[in-house]
């Protein structure tokens, strides 16, 4: 079993040695040291199932686990892995090909990965210069923050990469400059086109569209994201401190936690409402239904178990369902 920084620079080159193209998008540089959030990155020359199927099968080489796939825009996945046993370290992986944010297209595949670089010391490549702006100019619009957020980054991307730069972004964004060698002036027709930009204003709305939205939903609906367990037998005043120190690695996988006793036929709905979600479902006196049995997932406590193989179990249970899912894409 490999530790978190090692699992994340012998996946790059495990990439390339598949012939694929990887790039990290941004926030990069004291990467692996400090993996503070998702790591964004692009792919190029495999497909959806292809990547996750390498995915699921790298991380069970090295002693971990996939446990959460989520499609979060279309052919946008958001991928947790997990190590099987051990501190049960994490790291979230978030993939895309072309940039697309609420449906809306934004930045192509052939612009993140033209002229990427490797970067001295680093175990993975990254855009070139005018691209990395321009994959964070449509990140900052399509989350409606202000230049004045990302002109600092700018900045540098222009100082690295100046030749290029405007070019990039006229070919990605449609920015025009006559400013191409003055680093004020250029940076000021930016803010300026930035505030008002064609290309963002249906990101900027809000709003979601088109068929392959759609068809995103009725996924989620399909193949839920949330989680149902079910914990059965054991002494109940042992069970709860048990329960507690399983869930500990596996709760920061969902967004929303709810624990009760036991989920009534009145309560059906609203387990299955939570499953849907990013939400963890949390039943510690379960007993056995046939309304639930397709849904909630069961474990048995007795003497003999140890929080670590609870947690081994859950974990077990969530990559048999991502494989699953992932067979059907």
């Amino acid at each position: 079993m490999i530790n978190r920084e090692e699992f994340f620079d012998r996946y790059w080159a495990s990439l390339e040695d598949e012939g694929w193209k990887a790039i990290i998008l941004h926030s990069w540089k004291d990467l692996p040291a400090q993996i503070e959030s998702d790591v964004d990155y692009a792919v190029a020359g495999c497909e959806p199932r292809e990547l996750l199927t390498f995915l699921d099968r790298f991380s069970s080489e090295h002693g971990w686990k996939l446990v959460q796939v989520i499609e979060h825009e279309p052919s946008a996945y958001f991928c947790v892995c997990m190590q099987d046993g051990g501190n049960f370290e994490q790291i979230a992986l978030d993939v895309t090909w072309d940039y697309r944010r609420l449906g809306h297209f934004l930045v192509s595949s052939e612009i993140l990965q033209k002229n990427a670089r490797q970067v001295d010391g680093k175990s993975f490549k990254v855009p070139a210069p005018g691209a990395e702006a321009a994959y964070i100019l449509a990140k900052a619009a399509a989350k409606n923050k202000d230049y004045q957020d990302v002109e600092p980054r700018l900045q540098e991307l222009y100082r690295e990469g100046s030749r290029s730069f405007v070019g990039v972004l006229e070919k990605a964004l449609g920015f025009q400059s006559q400013h191409e060698d003055s680093e004020a002036e250029l940076l000021s027709d930016l803010k300026a086109w930035y505030s008002d930009a064609t290309i963002f204003k249906s990101v900027r709305s809000g709003k979601r569209y088109g068929l392959s939205e759609i068809q995103l939903y009725l996924r989620r609906c399909r193949q839920p994201t949330g989680l149902w367990l079910g914990f059965s037998g054991g002494e109940p005043n042992n069970d709860e401190a048990l329960i507690d120190e399983a869930l500990k690695p596996v709760k920061p996988l969902y967004r929303r936690n709810e624990t009760i006793g036991r989920v009534k036929f009145s309560g059906m709905m609203k387990a299955v409402s939570l499953m849907i979600r990013t939400s963890l479902m949390i039943e510690t006196k379960a007993q056995k239904s046939l309304m639930a049995g397709k849904l909630r997932t069961m474990i048995k406590i007795d003497a003999s178990t140890d929080s670590c193989q609870v947690t081994q179990e859950i974990l077990a249970h969530l990559n048999e369902r991502i494989v699953r899912r992932i067979e059907k894409l």
